[in-house]
């Protein structure tokens, strides 16, 4: 993917991982509705302007995070609401 080793991440080796994840038909009829959209009107956007990257999330097996990886490098956890986001890990040379 990064054959000239220019990326962020080029010194690394990476394994393929096998995910067990529920059929999306099966996911969506339990999904909560939010047929009020409390999210657009209590939803609060971090980061704005700070940093600009990816937006996949990702949990660990004990089902903490999400995790989510950020432009400049950082992986950060969600940590709860009183603790907000944590810089769990940096893939930068710099």
């Amino acid at each position: 993917m990064d054959p000239f080793h220019l990326g962020p991440v080029s010194g690394h080796k990476f394994r393929p991982v096998k995910h067990n994840i529920a059929p999306y038909k099966q996911v969506m009829k339990n999904w909560p509705r939010d047929n009020m959209s409390r999210l657009a009107m209590h939803g609060k956007l971090e980061f704005e302007n700070e940093v600009f990257g990816p937006e996949s999330l990702e949990f660990d097996n004990m089902g903490r995070g999400p995790y989510t990886g950020l432009a400049d490098g950082r992986i950060v956890r969600w940590m709860g609401e009183e603790l907000g986001w944590e810089t769990f890990a940096v893939v930068t040379s710099n």
